[in-house]
């Protein structure tokens, strides 16, 4: 019997999130995807930073934003770093700077795909 895989990757190699699921898997999941997108389109009403309402499902389809700009970049860092400091991320040796582009990564997928 094979044992699970020690560091981050799957046994076929493919690197995992923290959550413990690959980005591939994730981005496959379009069907899952769609569904919650719906779910939160109808009971969860958000507005981004310039008041305007999010559409999930559009975001599920190249309209997904994961870094802030201007001040909400340096207002994000601020706010990552008090969490470092605080012991929140506990086991998370990420800086910010990583984080970001890890992100700008995934934004990158999903705008392509």
């Amino acid at each position: 019997m094979a044992s699970a895989p020690s560091d981050n990757s799957t046994q076929d190699g493919a690197a995992r999130t923290s959550g413990g699921i690959c980005p591939a898997q994730a981005l496959a999941a379009q069907d899952i995807a769609e569904a919650v997108a719906i779910h939160n389109n109808a009971f969860f009403v958000e507005k981004d930073a310039n008041g305007n309402r999010i559409d999930y499902v559009e975001a599920l389809h190249g309209g997904l934003t994961l870094l802030p700009t201007g001040n909400g970049y340096e207002a994000l860092r601020t706010d990552y770093l008090h969490m470092v400091e605080d012991v929140l991320l506990a086991g998370n040796e990420e800086t910010f700077d990583d984080l970001m582009t890890r992100c700008s990564g995934i934004q990158a997928q999903l705008k392509h795909r």
